[in-house]
């Protein structure tokens, strides 16, 4: 009974070999004269390989360490890559080869994002160094959008091609980021200081926006679209922010939806209620404050024209001028605290009119008073009261009882001739002058 080889080595099967023992081979199915046979040796002289693997430990990858027919083990590290030197010997480092890592800066693409994650405590760092000292040596960082790049640059100590570019870092855009640097801080603002302390910031933004800078500038260009506050006081064009409106101060034309144009307020609450008034100007605190259709103003010093709501063509000079004027117009009055109420018989003027008043507490003796004319200190001009003129008050009023005017050099005194015209009454240094007129002509 025939046998295949498989029955035949079922049945006899081989444990040890040696260089006499014959190898046979066949094919399957089986058919005579498809068989052979070859002893041990010449099977292993034809098919085992040559050289022999050298022993290692766990870990290590089989290499060449030379040429020949003998694999060794490479030693393995910890957090390792597999590398090569320049001489293409292969080692595990953690470390890229600088061949590698400027290949990467220089001409890699990553096609998707980086994520950097290390345990608690531990730094992130992205190291972009260059070592170089040249005159033209940078350090770079660059980013690019489908439009245009923006970059961060530290140029080096020795930089000439733009000599103010030495030893400092730039942060910059090129033409095509046509929305330029946004930065962004939903939480905590951003902070610009010299020092790492935030104390003594030099540049605070907060995350509503408003700008907090301290510190010395020499040379400084603020551009801002909205009023902006400078160690607490407001600059700009006031709340309906029109272009020919001036306002430097706390709460200067602040409360009011003003249609006004070419109006300047410098002091706190100057024009603070103005709405359609036009050219008025108001320079220190409270001046003009409650002016809101008044027009053509001028107000200087503290509460000067503080009252003034409706009137026109005022000229207050010096604090608490015309403090009570309301609606009155075409009054000027210089010094402090003329037109206002006084001991000796002054009143406020509130709604008088073409009045003119100079001189420190001159004022007149009625709130309505037009026309009267108040030179020096506490001088008094007592409204017009009758139709004639020996009833009439003196309208013009020269010096005071406590305060006299002196009058020196001859006169002409004329004979009388013909009717009197008429009368002329005088307040000379608090007493009152009725003086006769002759008609000369």
């Amino acid at each position: 009974m025939s046998q295949t080889l498989q029955q035949i080595f079922v049945a006899n099967p081989i444990i040890t070999n040696t260089s006499t023992d014959l190898i046979y081979f066949s094919q399957s199915p089986y058919t005579a004269g498809n068989d052979a046979a070859m002893t041990y040796a010449n099977f292993e002289a034809q098919f085992a390989p040559a050289g022999s693997v050298a022993s290692g430990t766990i870990n290590q990858l089989a290499w060449y360490s030379a040429t020949g027919a003998v694999v060794s083990g490479l030693a393995t590290a910890n957090n390792g890559t597999l590398i090569t030197s320049a001489a293409g010997v292969p080692s595990i480092s953690s470390t890229l080869p600088i061949a590698v890592q400027d290949n990467i800066t220089a001409l890699g693409t990553i096609g998707e994002s980086v994520l950097v994650t290390l345990s608690d405590n531990a730094t992130t760092r992205l190291l972009i160094t260059n070592a170089s000292t040249g005159t033209s040596a940078i350090a770079s960082s660059q980013l690019t959008n489908n439009a245009a790049s923006a970059s961060f640059n530290l140029y080096s100590s020795t930089y000439t091609p733009v000599p103010s570019f030495a030893n400092r870092l730039l942060m910059g855009t090129d033409s095509g980021i046509i929305n330029g640097i946004l930065m962004r801080a939903p939480a905590g603002g951003f902070t610009v200081t010299t020092d790492g302390s935030l104390s003594t910031a030099n540049l605070f933004v907060n995350a509503s926006g408003n700008v907090t800078a301290s510190g010395s500038v020499s040379a400084l260009t603020f551009i801002s679209s909205a009023d902006s506050s400078f160690n607490g006081m407001m600059v700009g064009r006031g709340l309906a922010n029109i272009s020919s409106n001036n306002v430097f101060g706390s709460s200067s034309m602040g409360d009011a939806a003003t249609t006004g144009t070419s109006n300047t307020a410098i002091g706190d609450l100057v024009l603070r209620l103005l709405t359609s008034g036009t050219s008025n100007i108001g320079i220190g605190a409270n001046s003009l404050e409650r002016v809101t259709t008044g027009s053509s103003n001028l107000s200087i010093g503290t509460s000067a024209c503080a009252f003034l709501t409706i009137g026109q063509k005022n000229i207050a000079l010096g604090s608490n001028s015309l403090i009570s004027l309301t609606t009155g117009i075409q009054n000027t009055c210089i010094g402090v605290s003329t037109g206002r109420d006084q001991v000796g018989g002054a009143v406020a003027l509130t709604t008088g009119s073409s009045n003119t008043l100079i001189g420190l507490q001159a004022s007149c003796d009625s709130s309505s008073a037009v026309g009267t004319l108040a030179l020096g200190v506490n001088a008094l001009a007592l409204a017009a009261t009758g139709v004639l003129s020996s009833d009439d008050g003196a309208g013009i009023s020269i010096g005071s009882a406590s305060f006299k005017v002196g009058f020196r050099g001859d006169g002409t005194i004329y004979p009388t001739a013909g009717a009197i015209s008429g009368y002329m009454i005088q307040r000379i240094n608090g007493v009152q002058y009725k003086v006769a007129l002759y008609d000369l002509s």
